[in-house]
């Protein structure tokens, strides 16, 4: 019984907090009180998930005696989650212990991770040039190019670039997605583009509407000139059905070569589609999808505009300090954006918002099996077709 009250007042909690309240302080009289670690973990959770993305709280009454209390407690989770809140509530002490946490080489890599992941959240001052320093930390990279995204420093595209050619695929995209979310960063992007130093296929779809989303007239022909456009196809649907069945018999994507397919996938698509469990999430989940009906792929693939789900639309956030933010809102509240990207899921305060636009297009291009030779289609409509994973091709 005394379990299940505790579960019904944990329930109304995060409700309250979830909803924007700021009154915390009978919650932390709560954790004085009661002593039990499995509850302050529970506690603690629900305010840490209710207060993400939420400026300029207030401190609540007794919270420094609570924090030391349980800074001291057998439960590593509940350590950590009293020094994020305190980190929430201006506690300078907090926000240099995870500054220490983050550049101490011999702290665990997770503990780091979580360090990295907090200063970011708060938008702590002074951590663009330690993420800098950090970019050949090479268990680190991928969390440093996404807290990167976060400041506008001037340093930061050619720290990236210079470091780029050593990041590993995902890298790269996180890399390039932290690019394209600024006017200045995009501009040298795009250099790098025409010079070579990244080549063009690293640069996909979702970044290159990112890139259109930003606004700048010069950054769109840089784009248009070193990349291409994103044209619409303006043949009849029908027509279009019927050239590629024709194109595509099933003795014909017998032949398929489905390594090359896997790669052709991971190329195109996996940036927003999850398939035997790895890929985006920016789209919906395609393993369970009716892939192997050539019909139902060749209709979503030439007119993906044809019905967008309302949880799927593309959607544009336009920041106070500059940076855009491209991709599906994944929920919302009456203080924070959560929003997922072709390469991270981010929790926005709606304090820094300045624009949304909902876009009535698919993040999918249309026109997509138009760069693809026939046997390129073939191995990537039969690779789509498979009934389980294929090796990647050697």
């Amino acid at each position: 019984m005394k379990n299940c009250v505790i579960r019904l007042f944990l329930l109304m909690v995060w409700v309250v907090i979830g909803q924007g309240a700021s009154n915390l302080d009978p919650v932390v009289e709560l954790l004085g009180q009661i002593d039990d670690p499995a509850f302050h973990a529970d506690l603690l959770k629900g305010m840490r998930e209710g207060l993400a993305g939420q400026k300029n709280v207030e401190v609540p009454k007794g919270w420094a005696e609570v924090a030391a209390k349980l800074a001291k407690s057998p439960n590593e989770q509940v350590r950590e989650d009293v020094r994020a809140l305190s980190l929430i509530f201006g506690d300078s002490g907090a926000l240099d212990s995870l500054k220490a946490t983050l550049v101490d080489k011999k702290s665990p890599l997770e503990k780091r991770r979580d360090a990295l992941k907090l200063l970011v959240e708060k938008n702590a001052p002074g951590l663009a040039s330690i993420l800098q320093d950090l970019i050949q930390v090479k268990d680190l990279q991928g969390d440093v190019l996404r807290g990167l995204a976060a400041y506008n420093s001037k340093e930061t595209p050619q720290v990236i670039l210079k470091n780029y050619s050593n990041f590993n695929t995902e890298n790269k995209a996180m890399a390039v997605g932290t690019l394209a979310s600024r006017s200045g960063f995009a501009k040298e992007l795009l250099e790098a583009l025409a010079n070579g130093k990244i080549p063009r296929k690293d640069i996909s779809v979702p970044i290159a509407r990112q890139i259109q989303s930003l606004g700048n007239e010069e950054l769109s022909e840089l784009l248009k000139e070193h990349w291409g456009e994103i044209r619409q196809v303006k043949a009849d649907k029908a027509e279009l059905m019927e050239k590629y069945k024709k194109m595509l018999p099933k003795k014909y994507l017998a032949k398929a070569d489905l390594p090359n397919g896997r790669a052709l996938y991971n190329r195109t698509c996996a940036a927003c589609h999850v398939l035997y469990g790895e890929g985006g999430k920016i789209g919906p989940d395609i393993t369970g999808s009716d892939r192997r009906n050539l019909d139902y792929v060749l209709d979503n693939v030439l007119d993906p505009n044809g019905a967008i789900g309302k949880d799927y639309q593309f959607t544009t956030i336009h920041l106070k300090d500059g940076r855009v933010v491209a991709g599906m809102v994944a929920a919302e509240n009456n203080s924070s954006l959560t929003v997922q990207t072709v390469t991270e899921r981010i929790v926005l305060s709606k304090e820094d918002v300045v624009a949304r636009n909902v876009l009535p297009i698919s993040m999918m291009p249309e026109g997509l099996f138009s760069n693809l030779k026939k046997d390129e289609l073939r191995d990537l409509v039969a690779y789509l077709a498979t009934e389980q994973q294929v090796p990647l091709k050697k």
